[in-house]
């Protein structure tokens, strides 16, 4: 079996979790670029986007068929489970979405030719909790799932990793970390800040900021580079290889707060909630990320954190 060529005009991509945070900005991104999109979602239709829009289960569904109709020459899948908190109350819901779920798109592959190349988007969550050293995660680091949702994203790697090497279909996997920007749900604790700040605006809420553990430090992407990350590792990704997607700098989450407090211009009393602190969590961890990999295709983040913040401030209410 052949492999579709990236230099083919039209080109078609097909964008798995076309609906979630991350998928809805890279839709965009590749319809900027004048490319053909097909947005598949499980169940609802994209809405007010020019991509064209498919819906089917991965599990349930009858994805051979709908592969066959629309011949992608890529495919980015986005679609799974993604939170790590719930999957530990749900694991058999996180591993059908992110194991079973891939392997049932992996089967449907076999019924192309040519077949395309693949993006599969895992999770920097797969490394374990940082700790207090300071040697980064690189692509190379052990692998310590926590939760179940760490678990079945190894599976999934595991699944995709020895499917490529036993057919020769080019896949790329990509390990991204935390990211943010406009848009995100405020269940995540940047929008989360944001929502709450644009409500001490508003004059809603009284001028208090409850928080969890504040001394800890991330590596904390913009959407829109984890987009472009994504868009290059298509295009240049060594196939059978893992990318780690982050910037490769940590910021406390102190920072981070006082920041969006001071762009929102308001007066803020911080408060440390028991409610909200992780459990069995370190008071101090340092997140490092080691992005070599990445570097070396040519990838620098173009926004800067003070941008993202500013611009997540402004999706609720807090202009500029």
């Amino acid at each position: 079996m052949e492999q579709v060529s990236l230099a083919q005009p039209g080109i078609r991509n097909l964008v798995t979790g076309a609906n979630g945070f991350v998928g809805r900005y890279l839709v965009a991104a590749l319809l900027a670029r004048g490319e053909r999109v097909v947005a598949l979602t499980r169940s609802t239709p994209t809405k007010d986007s020019p991509a064209e829009s498919r819906t089917c289960d991965l599990v349930e569904g009858d994805i051979g068929s709908l592969l066959r109709e629309v011949r992608p020459a890529c495919i980015y899948h986005l679609a799974g489970f993604s939170d790590a908190g719930a999957s530990v109350r749900h694991p058999e819901i996180a591993h059908r979405d992110n194991l079973v779920a891939t392997e049932r798109l992996l089967d449907g592959l076999l019924t192309l030719d040519p077949r395309p190349r693949v993006l599969h988007v895992s999770s920097g969550l797969v490394y374990g909790a940082p700790g207090q050293g300071t040697d980064p995660f690189d692509e190379a680091s052990p692998l310590h799932p926590q939760t179940p949702y760490a678990e079945s994203k190894i599976a999934a790697e595991r699944s995709v990793e020895r499917f490529g090497r036993e057919t020769g279909v080019e896949i790329v996997r990509a390990r991204p970390f935390n990211h943010t920007g406009p848009g995100q749900s405020p269940r995540f604790a940047i929008p989360g800040f944001a929502q709450r700040l644009g409500l001490i605006a508003a004059g809603a809420e009284p001028a208090i900021l409850k928080t969890g553990n504040l001394d800890v430090e991330r590596d904390i992407a913009d959407v829109r580079d984890v987009v472009a990350a994504y868009l290059l590792l298509m295009e240049r990704g060594v196939a059978g290889s893992v990318y780690n997607v982050a910037t490769g700098v940590s910021t406390s989450m102190r920072s981070i707060v006082e920041k969006m407090i001071e762009l929102s211009g308001l007066r803020v009393e911080l408060q440390t909630s028991e409610d909200l602190v992780r459990v069995g969590e370190p008071l101090r961890v340092r997140m490092r990320v080691g992005i070599d990999r990445l570097r070396n295709l040519g990838w620098a983040p173009r926004f800067t954190l003070d941008e993202t913040l500013a611009d997540t401030l402004a999706s609720w209410g807090l202009a500029r």
